[in-house]
């Protein structure tokens, strides 16, 4: 399976949080792990980018530029149900920047980036 070095950096305008990880990239799907020892899964579809994290808290998201969709956050065994709309998506061969905001139905709770960049030399295959 191809591995990719990659940076990603999670913010929500007072949070920051990134850290450097080794992605395996199967199925159009870069699944890796953080250094708080939580999986990512970020899966890429033909108009949309579906986002898994799987770890003490754990989220479900679906991106796609100019749309509505659930997303599930589950910490504790309990799940709250909410939206997420993405306002912006760019997608390069070098990264993955998406910009969007978490509603609760009418009222946005917050706004958050997500950035996934490919490091000098990931567009190749990195063996271990």
């Amino acid at each position: 399976m191809p591995k990719k070095a990659i940076f990603v950096r999670i913010s929500d305008g007072q949070n920051e949080r990134s850290f450097d990880a080794i992605a395996l990239d199967k199925n159009n799907s870069l699944t890796f792990q953080d250094d708080e020892h939580a999986w990512h899964t970020v899966t890429l579809g033909a108009n949309h980018i579906h986002y898994l994290k799987q770890g003490e808290i754990s989220v479900t998201l679906t991106f796609q530029e100019a749309h509505y969709h659930p997303a599930e956050i589950t910490v504790s065994g309990k799940t709250l149900t909410l939206l997420v709309y993405t306002e912006s998506l760019r997608q390069t061969a070098e990264s993955l920047i998406i910009h969007y905001s978490l509603w609760d139905e009418e009222e946005r709770l917050s706004q958050h980036q997500f950035t996934l960049m490919f490091k000098e030399g990931a567009s190749h295959d990195i063996r271990t």
